[in-house]
């Protein structure tokens, strides 16, 4: 079981040959590599992004460490059409190449969340979304993982969206019935969203195939390492050990890290990694 981190924050901060040179020195096997674009960081432009994912594969065997997850951006709007001619499509076709050539068996592409009832059309809209990109993941090689959302209720203190619940989950990717799809649960948002993340490992069991890890106070989508805050983790790994999940356990902690000075930096990596170790080292004792 390899333990990856997201590149998000040390990436726009030191760029790739520092951050992924911090990421191994801080023990980690290698990384969640993220291609959200945000504060000026873009790594998709259509005439750079080859050269580009060149480059992070070059970085990412200089430092001897494994990608099997990317993260797309998410700009896609509910009005958008499913087709190259659109920008936003566009990006994350390009997206699902730039996973390719670094060498990424899964790409994390949010559904599209709107402000309307999850309703048969709201589903079916989302179902020819993720379909639209069949073509692209058969010829580039690559799965879509398909992420547990959340969507600030206004009304409510709890979040809701379409696939918090781990049922609906299921069902949604029955209905997508294609090989080219997976499920990345992110633990953090079913916390938020009601849904006891040891539960949600249960019910998704051997249907997931990549993490998102990170702890919360039930209350925020805190991102922050295990360890830190309200999560039962011996429950969260005696559930993992019990559905024999043997992917990466991957954190996604960039409102941690966000925290912490240039400087700062590496220890705040070291910290992620005990907790990161700590956990897998909790599931291997309850397998």
């Amino acid at each position: 079981m390899k333990l990856t981190v997201d590149t998000g924050v040390v990436c726009r901060r030191l760029g790739e040959d520092a951050a992924f040179c911090l990421i191994k020195e801080t023990g980690f096997d290698g990384v969640d590599y993220s291609l959200i674009t945000r504060d000026g960081y873009n790594r998709l432009y259509r005439d750079e992004y080859i050269k580009n994912a060149l480059e992070t594969k070059m970085l990412l065997e200089k430092h001897s460490l494994v990608c099997d997850q990317v993260h797309a951006p998410f700009v896609f709007k509910y009005e958008d059409t499913f087709c190259e001619d659109n920008e936003r499509f566009a990006e994350l076709v390009r997206s699902i190449e730039y996973a390719s050539i670094i060498g990424a068996k899964y790409i994390v592409v949010h559904y599209i969340k709107n402000d309307i009832p999850f309703d048969d059309d709201y589903i079916s809209y989302n179902l020819e979304f993720y379909k639209s990109f069949i073509p692209y993941l058969e010829k580039f090689n690559v799965k879509i993982a398909v992420e547990n959302l959340y969507k600030r209720n206004p009304v409510k203190s709890f979040y809701g969206a379409l696939l918090c619940d781990p049922h609906r989950h299921l069902e949604f990717m029955k209905k997508l019935d294609s090989e080219c799809f997976g499920i990345c649960l992110d633990i953090g948002h079913s916390a938020v969203t009601g849904y006891l993340p040891e539960d949600s490992i249960k019910v998704l069991g051997k249907n997931i195939s990549i993490t998102h890890i990170q702890d919360t106070d039930y209350e925020r989508d805190s991102h922050m390492p295990p360890f830190t805050m309200s999560h039962n983790w011996d429950k969260i790994a005696s559930a993992f050990a019990e559905t024999g999940y043997e992917g990466n356990i991957s954190l996604e902690v960039p409102t941690f890290l966000s925290k912490l000075d240039d400087d700062m930096l590496k220890a705040g990596l070291s910290f992620c990694h005990s907790g990161g170790r700590k956990l897998i080292q909790k599931i291997n004792s309850y397998k």
